[in-house]
């Protein structure tokens, strides 16, 4: 029977790739580690949970996860397994089982793909108990800085300030390093404890030094308030011989933001606007789907708004002995177009048919970077700003069923004319502009020919939306 089942599996390998049957050599290897390691792994009373659940983390990624560099390796991932059995020999703890699934993700050196503790997969989930519900509700109050890696010298890079918080209106730029919090100097204490004196009652003050990319440091007091702020704004502007643009500050992608964008756009018509802007700065992304939805209402039927890349996979499982590897499978792959999202037939796509100015920054990510790209390579906008974060790619989680999960990158997108985000590092704007979102033209007339000698009266009224006021006229 063996030697039958030898020969099914050779001929199954057959049909994969050579990348593929590497792969499953070392899973062979890491069932006879698994064999071997039976007598010491009976020993422990729930080692073997702890190891079946390393095991299904590891499916999970190999089945699902996706590296926008084409740099993930089935062979590399089977390997790393092996190399983690052998040194472990059994785990002997849920803690082990965790923190060797984390080092498993992070392996990965994929920045947007971690391992979620049970409490942290709650959090992001929207899953929290009653008794952390306090707790995250204190974690939304705060100056509304998104902070990331560390520099060369140690100090915290900005990701974003939030569209609208008091990191954003005191002028706190993507890319600005955080030098100190409160006279904390970041360099000195954990990412996690920078957050944690951000945050603070709402009214309350907190004093950050800042230095900005062409190495001014400024210290500035911020104001912490409840965070986020509603999905959008809108205003209306009467611009030379009674020709009216709206203005719309879009904050963050979800089902509210795309019903409120949608009644905007209707009011936009019903006004008769000649023009519109709409601004997209620090806006991070939010639901993909819902960036979708958003792109939908300006465009016409049948119009590719995005499509995702990511591996195909099959799946079929491998099994020579199925006490030992019975969940482990080695998929075949193939980077191809997966999914193409059109605009529907809906009444509600394509509400307005008036030029657009579409406003990016740094800060512009993901879902924005979507919305942007399909309404430039539609011609339905011109970009004005900076260029954009360059996040086109997706992350989906998965749970592993005692709590915990996994938030892994799944694909990448891509715009209707073919551009990689992720891979081209963001979207390059038709206009350049560099301004920070800090405030709109006091007065409902806007003299638009006359922008020089306004901003030399009024140099805190935002460059970036008076450019954009001319170009949707």
């Amino acid at each position: 029977m063996d030697q039958m089942l030898d020969v099914v599996l050779r001929q199954r390998e057959n049909l994969y790739t050579p990348e593929a049957s590497q792969a499953l050599q070392y899973l062979k290897e890491y069932e006879k580690v698994v064999e071997k390691n039976q007598t010491v792994e009976q020993t422990c009373e729930d080692c073997e949970d702890h190891r079946r659940f390393v095991e299904r983390a590891w499916q999970v990624v190999s089945n699902e996860f996706f590296s926008p560099r084409a740099e993930f390796r089935q062979s590399d991932w089977a390997r790393l397994l092996v190399q983690i059995i052998q040194r472990e020999q059994v785990i002997g703890s849920r803690e082990e089982a965790y923190a060797t699934v984390s080092h498993m993700v992070e392996s990965l050196q994929d920045e947007y793909s971690q391992f979620l503790p049970p409490a942290e997969y709650r959090k992001v989930t929207r899953r929290s108990r009653p008794e952390e519900r306090s707790y995250l509700s204190a974690m939304l109050v705060g100056v509304g800085i998104e902070v990331g890696s560390r520099s060369n010298e140690g100090y915290l890079k900005v990701i974003a300030p939030l569209a609208s918080s008091p990191a954003e209106e005191a002028g706190i730029q993507p890319g600005d390093l955080l030098l100190s919090v409160d006279d904390f100097p970041t360099t000195a204490i954990s990412k996690d404890e920078v957050l944690a004196v951000l945050r603070g009652p709402s009214g309350s003050t907190t004093q950050v030094d800042v230095k900005d990319v062409q190495g001014t440091t400024r210290t500035i007091q911020l104001e912490r308030r409840r965070l986020p702020q509603p999905p959008l704004d809108l205003h209306f502007f009467d611009v030379e011989r009674g020709r009216e643009v709206g203005y719309i500050r879009l904050r963050y992608f979800s089902s509210r933001a795309t019903k409120e964008l949608k009644k905007a756009l209707e009011e936009c018509e019903y006004r008769g606007v000649d023009g519109l802007v709409l601004d997209l700065r620090n806006n991070p992304g939010g639901i993909f789907e819902e960036a979708i939805a958003d792109a939908a209402l300006f465009l016409e039927s049948k119009y590719s708004i995005v499509s995702t890349v990511r591996n195909y996979a099959d799946n079929e499982p491998l099994r020579k002995n199925p006490r030992a590897i019975s969940n482990l499978s080695v998929s075949r792959r193939l980077n191809v177009k997966d999914d193409e999202y059109y605009v529907g037939s809906q009444k509600s796509s394509n509400l307005t048919q008036v030029p657009i100015a579409l406003i990016l920054n740094n800060g512009s990510a993901s879902g924005s970077e979507i919305l942007a790209g399909a309404l430039r390579d539609h011609h339905r906008a011109k970009l004005i700003g900076e260029r954009s974060f360059g996040k086109g790619v997706i992350q989906y989680f998965f749970p592993l069923g005692d709590g915990s999960g996994l938030k892994l990158t799944v694909a990448k997108y891509i715009t209707p004319a073919g551009h990689d985000i992720s891979l081209e590092g963001g979207l390059e704007p038709d206009f350049l502009c560099k301004d920070y979102p800090h405030g709109l033209p006091e007065e409902k007339f806007v003299r638009l020919d006359r922008t020089e000698s306004r901003q030399k009266k009024k140099p805190m009224v935002d460059r970036c939306v008076l450019l954009a006021l001319t170009l949707a006229r």
